[in-house]
């Protein structure tokens, strides 16, 4: 700085001119017209990268504007830009993998070392779907609900995807598929003939380095990936601690007893179900005086409970009210075993959707499953120390009511994180009341 002068730069200065002045002269402008000047301060680049990347974190149009501000700053922010891709659409993945054909510019490794959060939509190719997630090897949080596919080699429409397959040619009407890059085209011609030698082959070389931590997916025996199938002790599922299985009840119920195992995933610490409930049967009255004299939780009670329902005669309401026992007796049961065969398991998480009595339900399933712990305990099944001995109730068990039946969180979303800690302090409470609540998931929005 100029020694000459004083140094308070910005402070104003009364000086003689032969022009007239529109506000008074800092010493910055008596610099100025002395021809010599006042070189701002350097940040040095770590703490200027601090604040540049809080910026762009703090909103997304921030960060879209200081990507283009210098070639300097431009790597910095792509990180925060590329840290949490969502590809809720076709047009946004076929945008997503010419950016992975063309990005020469960044250094080898970006997209593997950035993506930590990918969400893929479910009508993206399998084939897309291996380029992506063999491009982004990082991720630690994966949500992906896939449309199921045929043994014909065509695809099924499940959730909230589209109503047709867009290059499924069997479709009448379709709509023409997006221009995509010559690589991507010449993949789409082979499609149906490479899946069966990419299901063996390319997805076990691309995908066996995957290690994710928190998935939301949909599995399916016909997926062509082995790792989207229910067949959880392949190396993608060793390190999950988090899984959400947004699979239909009849699905999941079939085998979730089975393959979701402590051998499986030793790290698994909170698992999610979904259940649709549906119209239940009224209940009789000699049911209705029980549940409001008697201990609910007992499981002298659960036995009586199924006995009864299960011992009436064959009429249409008490042909409803078998169907509606074999539902809740095949629930329990796979809840039970993932329960048992977890021994980590801290939560476990049953969502209700489409029940207009989640109380209800969740009385009747916790009772069943009361029943069938502690008969797995006189079987001789080891016994759990979250468990209690003389009535089988697990307090790890948490019943959540899901108003809005079709709102789907991923994996990296906050009011996923939000369920998983209000699950938690749910899953303390009963352990201390050894009875079940019900989480009422409005109340997380």
């Amino acid at each position: 700085m100029y020694k000459g002068l004083p140094i308070f730069a910005d402070l104003p200065v009364q000086i003689s001119t032969n022009f007239p002045l529109t506000r008074p002269l800092t010493m910055s402008d008596l610099l100025l017209l002395h021809g010599l000047t006042i070189t701002p301060p350097k940040l040095p680049y770590d703490i200027l990268r601090t604040l540049l990347q809080a910026a762009a974190r703090a909103d997304s149009c921030t960060a879209t504007n200081l990507a283009v501000l210098s070639r300097t700053i431009q790597p910095w922010i792509e990180e925060i830009i590329y840290c949490d891709v969502i590809l809720s659409r076709q047009s946004t993945a076929n945008a997503f993998l010419r950016t992975l054909n063309t990005a020469k510019s960044k250094y080898p490794g970006f997209f593997a070392n950035s993506v930590k959060s990918l969400f893929i939509c479910p009508d993206v190719d399998p084939l897309d779907v291996v380029t992506i997630l063999s491009t982004c090897r990082g991720v630690v949080n994966l949500s992906y609900w896939p449309l199921k596919h045929t043994t014909s080699g065509g695809v099924s429409r499940v959730r909230n995807a589209p109503m047709h397959d867009p290059w499924d040619t069997r479709t009448p009407g379709r709509a023409s598929p997006p221009r995509l890059s010559p690589p991507l085209v010449h993949r789409r011609q082979h499609k149906h003939q490479k899946l069966s030698k990419f299901a063996s082959t390319v997805a076990t070389h691309n995908i066996h380095h995957l290690s994710p931590r928190k998935l939301s997916l949909l599995v399916d025996e016909t997926h062509p990936i082995q790792c989207f199938q229910p067949t959880f002790d392949v190396p993608f599922f060793h390190n999950v601690s988090h899984l959400t299985v947004v699979n239909k009840w009849e699905e999941w119920s079939s085998w979730a007893g089975h393959a979701i195992s402590e051998m499986a995933m030793p790290h698994l610490t909170h698992v999610k179900f979904d259940m649709s409930v549906g119209q239940a049967p009224p209940e009789d009255s000699r049911t209705r005086w029980r549940n409001t004299v008697t201990d609910g939780w007992s499981s002298a009670a659960s036995e009586d409970s199924c006995s009864s329902i299960r011992s009436r005669a064959s009429t249409a309401e008490e042909e409803a009210q078998s169907a509606w026992a074999r539902k809740i007796n095949r629930v329990a049961r796979a809840l039970t075993d993932v329960l048992n065969n977890c021994r980590g398991l801290e939560i476990c998480v049953l969502v209700l959707r489409f029940d207009s009595s989640p109380a209800r339900t969740a009385r009747q399933i916790s009772r069943l499953v009361s029943a069938m712990t502690s008969e797995n305990r006189l079987s001789g099944f080891p016994h759990l120390d979250n468990q209690d001995e003389s009535s089988g109730f697990d307090p790890r068990l948490v019943f959540a009511w899901e108003k809005e039946p079709f709102r789907y969180s991923h994996a990296h979303s906050a009011h996923e994180l939000m369920i998983w800690r209000a699950a938690e302090a749910v899953a303390k409470a009963q352990s201390y009341m050894s009875g079940y609540t019900v989480l009422n998931c409005d109340y997380l929005v």
